[in-house]
């Protein structure tokens, strides 16, 4: 795919918006003057994108008049991750389509797409003539997470609120899709524990921490 370079600061895509509606996901954005075509291109969260690296089998050509037609640009979520959607304006010159090379700031929006659940229960085993019990613990995930992602807290008297809330420990093993039984801990009678995110800002967006 052949692209030129920025000439001016006209032409350039801006204020892109974007939510997620049902089990769809939606975008629009501002339309410079000149501009009738977009090559929309969708990377991981980290990876940088540039104007050479697009071509019609990785990134999809989509019209100003397909854009008014739907109301902006609708596609179908099939991962549950969060995705950059890159968005290049296109203009026609001797019958070719070029490319132009944007900043990289103003044509890009980091979106979640739905969040992954993540559910959990905490059974207790009562030991007598002991003033100790036998935790259970089971993970049940929709998706790979790794173990950095979730810990446990575990407080004298009363229930933990949050991660700070008590003493906090991390989780030995990555968890698999699907049920994950976990090592039995050990704990006072009058302990509580539970689940908590290590980051919730950073977890929080991609996961549903659920108590069963």
């Amino acid at each position: 795919m052949e692209y030129r370079e920025r000439t001016s600061s006209g032409g350039q895509i801006k204020d892109i918006q974007g939510f997620v509606d049902g089990d769809k996901l939606v975008l629009k954005w501002l339309w410079p003057n000149g501009i009738d075509f977009v090559y929309i291109y969708k990377s991981c969260e980290d990876e940088a994108a540039t104007a050479d690296m697009i071509n019609n089998n990785n990134a999809r050509l989509y019209t100003k008049e397909e854009y008014k037609e739907f109301y902006g640009y609708y596609e179908r979520i099939n991962e549950i991750e969060k995705i950059t959607y890159w968005i290049f304006p296109c203009v026609k010159e001797n019958g070719k389509l070029l490319l132009i090379d944007q900043n990289g700031i103003d044509n890009r929006i980091t979106l979640s797409l739905g969040k992954a659940n993540i559910f959990y229960s905490i059974k207790e085993k009562r030991r007598l003539f002991k003033d100790t019990k036998i935790i259970k613990i089971i993970v049940r995930c929709d998706k790979a997470i790794e173990k950095e992602a979730l810990c446990y807290v575990i407080k004298s008297g009363a229930s933990p609120i949050n991660k700070d809330d008590g003493k906090c420990y991390s989780f030995n093993q990555d968890f698999n899709v699907g049920r994950n039984q976990l090592p039995e801990i050990e704990i006072k009678k009058d302990d509580s524990i539970r689940i908590f995110f290590q980051d919730g800002k950073k977890y929080g967006e991609i996961y549903e921490l659920i108590r069963e």
